[in-house]
């Protein structure tokens, strides 16, 4: 008896223990966490205390944290806004956000709500995902960022039950929800929609048809195998690229070589042919690789720095500030070739070397910068013999910006004829020159709005600097990279 009473303690016993709630003390900590940091944090003077006082709140993770945080994400400092981002990306409990998703479907301010949805999409909360699809299927009000955040919400939180959803923002006038859509159903592996994202190898955008690419590469239906050979047909980097998925989804490969893919597509028609499947794709592209690395087999790309593309629309970026005139330090890893080994020395004639190699279809261009831009031409160019000779005159004509010489006239008094203030280097300016935006602008402005729209046809960047940012909007390489990131993503 005295036995079986034991059992039965330990087993109650055991069972508290997998089952704790949060205790008092736990809870009194997080809301005093909160109330401490609602008292001080205006009064802090400087932008890096602020920013400190918002990580205070890690680990003190309740819905009143979530608002203060959320209050925090269009913050006008960016270090705040990224501070609030960190945070809150640390909050994944559902009864955190509960009331914020209760909100989401009377919310006004369209941009609040887009802000909103993307912190669930990154906390990967999966009890907002019904209220998403309730606003795409009834909501006409929402902005086009709110869509565009559903997108990417429901690719990043992993809920498949979403296909009738995504179906209907892969049919979006915006071209950014498109592009966001496709990019949800490749990563969410939705079959189902395969046929649909097969019509937007059509696309206006060829940046969706690109993305449209890669996700039929990963869903592989039979239907696409016929548009990829018609835009093979075509010239630039989507013709690599439908090559590949072509791959992908036969397990033959032909190259870029439409012809032969219309014989063989031709052919297997007429027999009972069926989709390889995922292990079979796995085991063919283990062989290739091996067969490549058996015969040395190397791809006939325009490279510039050891970086291939397959690329028709390129724009080279060059970093001749005051520091480019330095020499290497580490001259083990350049060639004897490389003249004075100058940092500018070998950019330059890494940079001859690839106008020479670029392909007759092949449209360029060349920036160099330091505080201030200077492209070489006002639009991309043919890369022809006329062309070819003038970018490399023009290149064999650059010089650092503020280099030793101007160093050697600001240490003997000639501040003003040395004009190092023009010798920094800009970084964010010069990453925003792709793109066509203002440096000076605002983030986001026009971008995610939907009101930017690309004249022109340039996808690839190559962006050479040797040194840390000193000059511009953003000096930190962290915010730099998220704020192009974040361009990038929504660029059309």
């Amino acid at each position: 008896m005295s036995m079986i009473y034991r059992t039965l303690i330990i087993a109650f016993g055991a069972f508290l223990v997998v089952t704790p709630g949060p205790s008092q003390e736990d809870l009194a900590r997080e809301r005093d966490a909160v109330s401490e940091f609602r008292r001080f944090f205006r009064k802090f003077k400087e932008v890096s205390q602020r920013a400190e006082a918002v990580q205070t709140l890690k680990g003190n993770e309740c819905p009143q944290a979530a608002d203060e945080l959320v209050g925090l994400l269009d913050h006008k400092e960016s270090l705040i806004r990224k501070a609030a981002e960190e945070v809150l990306g640390t909050y994944s409990k559902e009864k955190t956000y509960s009331h914020l998703i209760d909100q989401l479907p009377d919310m006004k301010n369209q941009d609040r709500r887009a802000l909103l949805i993307g912190v669930f999409g990154r906390s990967k909360v999966r009890a907002v995902v019904p209220v998403l699809c309730e606003i795409v299927h009834k909501d006409r009000r929402a902005s086009t960022l709110v869509n565009y955040e559903i997108a990417q919400a429901l690719g990043l939180i992993g809920d498949t039950d979403v296909q009738d959803t995504l179906s209907v923002l892969l049919s979006s006038k915006d071209q950014m929800v498109r592009m966001a859509a496709v990019d949800a159903v490749g990563h969410l592996r939705i079959k189902g929609l395969g046929e649909v994202v097969v019509r937007l190898l059509e696309d206006s955008a060829w940046q969706i048809r690109s993305a449209a690419i890669k996700t039929i590469g990963i869903v592989r239906p039979q239907e696409a195998v016929q548009p990829l050979i018609d835009l093979m047909r075509g010239k630039g980097r989507l013709k690599e690229e439908a090559a590949e998925t072509l791959f992908l989804i036969t397990t033959l490969d032909f190259g870029a070589n439409p012809d032969e893919w219309q014989r063989q597509w031709d052919r297997l028609k007429t027999i009972s042919w069926k989709i390889p499947t995922d292990e079979d794709v796995a085991k063919a592209k283990e062989t290739r690789r091996r067969n490549d690395e058996f015969y040395g087999k190397k791809e006939d790309r325009t490279s510039f720095g050891g970086i291939a593309t397959t690329s028709t629309q390129i724009l080279f970026i060059i970093d001749v500030s005051g520091s480019m005139d330095d020499f290497v330090v580490e001259t083990d890893k350049f060639e004897s070739g490389h003249g004075d080994l100058r940092k500018l020395s070998i950019v330059r004639e890494e940079l001859l070397r690839t106008i020479d190699s670029l392909g007759r279809s092949t449209n360029f261009n060349i920036v160099a910068f330091a505080t201030h831009m200077k492209p070489w031409k006002k639009f991309s160019v043919s890369a022809n013999i006329v062309n070819n000779a003038s970018a490399k005159a023009w290149v064999k004509r650059l010089k650092p910006i503020g280099g030793s010489q101007a160093q050697g006239l600001a240490s003997a008094g000639l501040v003003g004829a040395a004009n190092l203030e023009a010798g920094k280097t800009n970084t964010h300016g010069a990453l925003m020159f792709p793109f066509g935006i203002d440096p000076e602008e605002p983030p986001g402005v026009g971008v995610k709005s939907g009101k930017r729209s690309a004249k022109n046809k340039l996808d690839t960047v190559f962006f050479l600097s040797d040194g840390r940012p000193s000059t511009g909007r953003l000096v930190d390489t962290r915010e730099i990279l998220k704020e192009v990131a974040e361009i990038n993503q929504t660029y059309i």
